[in-house]
């Protein structure tokens, strides 16, 4: 760290002054207001008779902005064909706080919600498989949950297992799996262009078949199973931090989450 005092792990600037002779490179340069960081002012200071060369994928500064020589962001980035397609629903994942006044309706949401992922995932898995036939290059989908909560009984983390566990023991609603259905295949009809490109990344053909997706394909493509069954949670006895779940559907189903958490033995017991 660079600072105005000397001390372990922490430079003081006037020490390696130079002349303000260096050739500063400053990764995630927008870290701090130009006018008021000091953080900035030391590199400013110490590249004077030098170069700065600020590097970040959001500068916010407008002399940061209007000075870029080469702007590269997520949208080039992706528009010259380096990154993956982005697709935004416009269907708002919303309503799975839990209040204390909770409402039957909102409990229907959040459980859509969890529905819909879960839906999704398994579509996209599958449109995988038959894509890999015979091609190595497509990756394993992957279904990436972040929650606010974990440790409580009413946490995020726990009304979405709580979810996921309805839909492997086959306790869900049916009629609000049809229901999600319909609305993850409206939303894909109705708005079928990517983030920052004008490509269409399905037909109507593909996504007409989200009607035809059943549970056994969501068992078999989210749960990794043939059959509904009961969770089974492992811990990693060399890792304090992780826990496996599977469904106790046959001898041979693969786990098919992992979570990683500070406290384990607390989450075990709330899930």
């Amino acid at each position: 760290m660079v600072s105005d005092i000397q001390k372990e792990n922490i430079i003081d600037f006037k020490n390696y002054d130079n002349d303000g002779k260096w050739y500063v490179i400053l990764d995630e340069a927008h870290k701090g207001d130009s006018e008021e960081s000091k953080r900035k002012q030391y590199f400013n200071i110490l590249s004077r008779n030098g170069f700065l060369f600020n590097f970040s994928a959001t500068f916010t500064d407008e002399i940061d902005i209007l000075s870029t020589v080469y702007n590269l962001n997520l949208a080039e980035y992706i528009k010259k064909g380096f990154g993956k397609h982005l697709y935004l629903f416009q269907e708002q994942f919303k309503n799975f706080k839990k209040t204390v006044d909770e409402k039957d309706f909102e409990q229907e949401e959040k459980q859509k919600i969890v529905l819909m992922s879960i839906i999704l995932l398994a579509f996209i898995k599958k449109q995988a498989h038959t894509l890999r036939k015979g091609v190595s290059a497509y990756h394993n989908p992957l279904l990436l949950t972040l929650v606010n909560s974990v440790s409580a009984e009413d946490s995020d983390l726990y009304l979405f297992f709580n979810e996921l566990k309805k839909i492997a023991t086959n306790k869900f609603s049916k009629k609000l799996f049809e229901e999600s259905k319909k609305i993850l295949q409206n939303d894909l009809y109705n708005n079928q262009l990517t983030e920052f490109e004008k490509d269409e990344v399905l037909s109507n053909v593909e996504i007409s078949s989200i009607k035809d997706l059943s549970i056994e394909d969501v068992w078999h493509y989210v749960f990794n199973t043939k059959s509904s069954g009961e969770f089974e949670v492992k811990r990693n006895p060399r890792n304090n931090q992780e826990l496996s779940f599977r469904v106790k559907s046959g001898a041979h189903s693969e786990p098919f989450a992992l979570i990683k958490i500070g406290d384990v033995k607390n989450l075990k017991r709330t899930i």
